[in-house]
């Protein structure tokens, strides 16, 4: 019987498991954009007074640095995204100087004049300003065009779902990168003083998504 009982012992002992459970996770190098010191563009305080009734107005140019920080060599796409182009002005309400393609300033609250849309803006790349980090050198502005790339000249008006990166010298091949900077132009417009409530302060909100895309 004592043997007996040794055996099951034995048996019960061997039927006993453990798991080792194995744990951490992967994370991919990324690149950081920048817009200058702020997270945006401010127009501040806008004085009524300036504002046409009857036509849009230019609020002038403002500029910062478009900076691209990568942890190494890598190659990269910028898409830009309007979150706002159901309230952006169409070319026909602005001045006939303005090209490109209008991002919307959002929408005043509530019914009528107060479901107006504030303006529009455009924001250009400047392509002559962008350089590699380091060497200085030079960068080519492209354009996705299809499946393929396309410069995108002196200056391109970015148009919301586009799709840019940078090549090196005239390549139309897009190059890897560490770092790099260039200049991007804002040029805003408020809608005619006529479309808008004049009775309450108005908060030019509009807002552009930036997204980093990785090849």
């Amino acid at each position: 019987m004592a043997a007996a009982l040794l055996l099951t012992l034995s048996a019960m002992a061997a039927a006993q498991s453990m798991s080792v459970q194995v744990k951490g996770f992967i994370k991919p190098d990324s690149c950081v954009p920048k817009l200058g010191d702020t997270a945006g563009i401010d127009y501040r305080v806008i004085d009524g007074r300036t504002l046409s009734v009857g036509d849009a107005t230019f609020l002038g140019r403002r500029s910062t640095t478009l900076s691209i920080d990568c942890p190494s060599a890598m190659t990269v796409r910028l898409k830009i995204s309007d979150t706002r182009a159901a309230s952006a002005l169409n070319n026909a309400e602005l001045p006939g100087t303005v090209a490109g393609h209008p991002f919307g300033l959002g929408r005043t609250s509530g019914a009528g004049k107060r479901n107006a849309k504030i303006g529009a803006y455009t924001l250009t790349l400047d392509a002559d300003s962008f350089r590699a980090g380091g060497n200085g050198l030079p960068l080519r502005l492209l354009r996705q065009s299809g499946r393929g790339w396309v410069g995108g000249g002196t200056g391109r008006v970015m148009r919301s779902g586009e799709v840019f990166s940078w090549g090196q010298g005239m390549s139309d091949a897009p190059g890897a990168f560490t770092k790099l900077s260039g200049t991007l132009h804002v040029d805003a417009y408020v809608n005619k003083l006529s479309d808008l409530p004049l009775d309450s302060d108005i908060q030019l909100d509009g807002l552009a998504t930036l997204e980093m895309i990785y090849q």
